[in-house]
């Protein structure tokens, strides 16, 4: 009888990352018309979705066996993901992102951020293939 795992990663890939995080950000939109938030407040509830694909996504990756296939894919999901932020956001909030300096600011630290994570959980994931080397 072989356990089976609570959480299988190799099963929540990217795309399904990516897809979770546009729902969310679908429900968040339809929230802020619906109640009739705008401006920056709508901004900031429609991009929150973003940092669970960001938190997320490279710390499963260091778990993937092909690395290059999940990042490639995970690069796909992120601009996918930003551009159906930024329709949903110009289209809910009355605002255009160019009208908000903030948004501006808030988008370079989200995708430095993004970037920064990735290579930390490659370097991780490059120590871990180094020990399992030194062992065999």
């Amino acid at each position: 009888m072989s356990k089976k795992p609570l959480l299988d990663y190799s099963k929540f890939g990217p795309l399904k990352q990516g897809a979770f995080s546009m729902l969310l950000v679908t429900l968040i939109s339809f929230f802020c018309f619906a109640f009739g938030i705008r401006s920056i407040k709508a901004w900031t509830m429609i991009l929150s979705p973003i940092f669970f694909f960001i938190f997320y996504n490279p710390i499963i990756g260091v778990f993937q066996q092909k690395l290059l296939q999940y990042f490639t894919l995970s690069m796909i999901a992120f601009f996918s993901l930003v551009t159906y932020i930024y329709i949903s956001g110009n289209f809910v909030s009355g605002s255009s992102f160019m009208q908000l300096e903030e948004l501006h600011w808030m988008t370079k630290a989200v995708a430095i951020f993004y970037f920064m994570l990735n290579l930390i959980c490659l370097l991780f994931r490059g120590i871990i293939y180094m020990l399992e080397q030194l062992d065999e």
